[in-house]
């Protein structure tokens, strides 16, 4: 799934996971309604944890540093 590459992203990522059908388990419609009203309320403390983390998800870099160990 991943996760945002920089702040300005956060939005972006949670309208895509929440979207998944197998994160909100309900009709498109609720789906999107849930996500919209779970997203207005945590966007901010969402936005404020990854800054937390340097501003982005950490998986990217991760993933990258475990390729480079693996590398011949």
């Amino acid at each position: 799934m991943g996760g945002p590459n920089s702040i300005n992203e956060v939005e972006l990522f949670l309208q895509n996971m929440f979207a998944d059908k197998n994160i909100l388990t309900m009709d498109r419609y609720t789906r999107k309604l849930v996500s919209t009203i779970i997203i207005t309320k945590r966007l901010e403390d969402v936005k404020e944890n990854y800054g937390l983390l340097g501003g982005k998800s950490p998986l990217l870099g991760l993933t990258e540093d475990l390729i480079a160990k693996l590398a011949p």
